[in-house]
């Protein structure tokens, strides 16, 4: 899977982040990263990397990155994700 394919569908999600508790309701901003990614990987694989994603960088780390604020490490933390949860098939 294209990593950089991945982050370009991070950054043309939604504007709306208020990420929640698990039974949370997801945000437009996750639905059109998981849509995005799932164009060209498993769904439950791009759901995966959304959750790990999340989990690396916060609800703060990830408003901001929805706001174009990218961190350094994010293609690194985007990857490792990826293949994480691609392993788990």
């Amino acid at each position: 899977m294209n990593t950089r394919h991945i982050a370009q569908s991070l950054f043309l999600a939604g504007t709306a982040i208020l990420l929640a508790a698990c039974s949370r309701k997801p945000t437009e901003f996750e639905t059109s990263f998981v849509d995005g990614c799932a164009a060209n990987a498993a769904r439950s694989v791009c759901q995966c990397t959304f959750d790990a994603v999340l989990k690396h960088y916060g609800d703060k780390g990830m408003a901001e990155i929805n706001e174009g604020k990218v961190p350094e490490d994010f293609a690194v933390a985007l990857g490792g994700a990826m293949e994480q949860c691609s392993g788990k098939q």
